[in-house]
């Protein structure tokens, strides 16, 4: 969870495509940490349901590094 809290730390502040970037990137990483959860864990459903949270919001990163109106 603290790989969670600083991925959204760092989207909160994101303004440039590199910020918005590293968003992305810190969103990756802790879906890879959510797949690692065994289906024998008692969190295996909530963690694939944190899954799809969480590539809502590397698409949406991944919108604002490709924005005309972002640099």
């Amino acid at each position: 969870m603290n790989l969670a809290k600083r991925a959204a730390q760092i989207t909160r502040i994101a303004k440039s495509k590199a910020e918005w970037y590293q968003s992305s990137i810190a969103w990756q990483k802790v879906i890879e940490m959510m797949k690692k959860v065994p289906i024998s864990d008692p969190n295996y459903e909530a963690a694939q349901q944190k899954i799809i949270d969480y590539q809502k919001y590397i698409n949406y990163a991944q919108k604002a590094v490709n924005s005309q109106n972002i640099n």
